[in-house]
């Protein structure tokens, strides 16, 4: 699940051939995974099916693959761009017994389905004259497109957007590409499938990764004998006149996510509307015209804590964050107002004890870093580990392609998610998830990575229910009691 740039991807294959895997045998274990991706997704039978094949290993990918569909009762032609230029590729093209065509691009408008084989993760230039009408062509066909490996005119190791092809799918090999996981690129990408063909741990030695993309956290089953005690205390301080809503999606997205005990330190403003809402949460009130005193002593004793969602930003609050990172020991949350508190004088987090958690959305880390959310959205990566590191923190950098960044500067990639999630209230429900968990491990860094890929599986299964329009933040919770029970071992 590692993320490689092209040069390290190369040094993962010169390894597996020098441990004794041949190129050749690359070459055709990625042709069978890309035709298993494509048979699972769609009929072959009689289908007219056009592999378009460059000249390079992407090339010769596309070789082993057009054989496959054939064997598999797919009608297929390959259109060539050029001979082949490996001897790898050349062996490939040598096992294809079919008609080799040239460019025609009525083929391509008459086709099911489409492969692209033109550019693999070598390609770094513009797409220009024969390349450029066949990619054009490729985009104005109605077939599905599967490209192998990236879609041909992306640069791998960026997430520029650029003239390419248009994918349905994209079945790739060895680890994620850069342009995979980054947008604009990534939308260029379809759907991405990681495939195995074969290559050993060993081969990954030496290879410096961008990053990981996230796996499916596994949860045990719960001893018999436990009690609410068992499974931690989480305080939450949330919510704000107006703002009751952010209170009750963090509170029950931390309750759903298996906390023993959620005890609300809630404004009095809101305290009548929490309690009726959440009645499973022990609700503590305090007076923003009293002492910040009071509400600290309700949280000492917590064993993680959550300020911000819903806040607000006034004298009380302020005064109030500031005494929680001078005073607060243990595992510590901040989102949303507590984050635009935070960027007045971010250092002060050096002084805490506490294992703190930034969960920013990008405008929110505009204001951490002082930059503006252009400048974030083009450096999503570098930014999540400058400020991870440099507050020595875990950093949740929320978004499209959700990143977490631990103190040492490790970023993990999430690919669950969906647009419809892209509504106000669905970052409440994420810092509850992840509070609940940080209740229940040592790692807040684990706590972060597993509750991004919680929060985006129960977006995905709300979506399929309902469709991304109509998705609401309190459909997420609803849905999560499913993805604990399918991630439960």
């Amino acid at each position: 699940m590692k993320v490689l740039k092209s040069d390290n991807v190369r040094r993962v294959e010169e390894n597996a051939q020098k441990g004794g895997m041949s190129y050749l045998d690359m070459m055709e274990n990625a042709g069978l995974s890309v035709t298993k991706e494509i048979c699972k997704r769609n009929s072959v039978q009689g289908k007219n099916i056009i592999v378009v094949c460059g000249g390079g290993n992407n090339g010769g990918d596309g070789y082993a693959v057009a054989r496959l569909l054939e064997n598999q009762g797919g009608c297929v032609k390959v259109i060539a761009l050029s001979e082949p230029k490996t001897q790898t590729a050349i062996a490939m093209k040598n096992r294809y017994n079919g008609e080799i065509y040239g460019f025609d691009a009525s083929y391509l408008y008459e086709a099911d389905i489409i492969v692209d084989a033109v550019f693999g993760i070598g390609f770094s230039c513009d797409i220009e004259g024969v390349y450029k009408e066949v990619v054009c062509a490729i985009n104005s066909s109605g077939a599905y497109k599967v490209s192998i490996d990236i879609p041909s005119g992306l640069i791998a190791d960026s997430g520029e957007e650029r003239l390419c092809v248009q994918a349905d799918l994209t079945v790739t090999f060895i680890a994620y590409k850069p342009c995979q996981l980054l947008f604009p690129a990534r939308q260029c990408c379809g759907e991405v499938v990681l495939c195995d063909i074969g290559i050993s741990k060993q081969a990954f030695k030496n290879t410096e990764a961008v990053g990981e993309v996230i796996p499916p956290p596994v949860f045990k089953k719960r001893e018999s004998n436990t009690h609410k005690g068992s499974y931690g205390t989480a305080g939450l301080i949330v919510g704000s006149f107006g703002m009751a809503g952010a209170a009750v999606l963090s509170i029950k997205g931390c309750l759903k996510s298996g906390i023993g005990i959620a005890k609300a330190v809630l404004p009095d403003s809101i305290y009548g509307i929490v309690t009726s809402a959440v009645p499973e949460a022990v609700c503590c009130v305090y007076s923003t015209e009293g002492k910040t005193d009071a509400v600290i002593e309700n949280i000492m004793n917590c064993d993680v804590l959550l300020v911000g969602c819903g806040l607000s930003k006034g004298d009380f609050q302020r005064k109030l964050l500031n005494s929680i990172i001078e005073n607060y020991s243990k595992k510590l949350i901040i989102d949303a107002d507590g984050l635009n508190l935070l960027s007045e004088n971010i250092e002060c987090i050096k002084k805490s004890k506490a294992d703190i958690i930034l969960t920013p959305h990008p405008k929110e880390m505009a204001r951490l870093c002082n930059t503006s959310t252009a400048e974030i959205e083009a450096d999503r990566i570098g930014y999540a580990k400058k400020l991870a590191t440099f507050l020595g923190c875990t950093v949740v950098l929320k978004g499209a392609v959700t990143l977490v960044a631990d103190k040492q500067g490790k970023v993990y990639f999430n690919l669950t998610g969906n647009p419809g999630m892209a509504t106000g209230g669905s970052g409440d429900v994420l810092a509850g998830i992840i509070t609940a968990l940080a209740a229940q491990t040592q790692d807040c860094t684990e706590a972060a990575i597993n509750g991004v890929y919680i929060h985006g599986k129960a977006g995905d299964k709300a979506s399929k229910k309902l469709g991304e329009i109509s998705l609401l933040p309190s459909d997420l919770i609803e849905c999560l009691p499913e993805v604990y029970k399918e991630l439960m071992r």
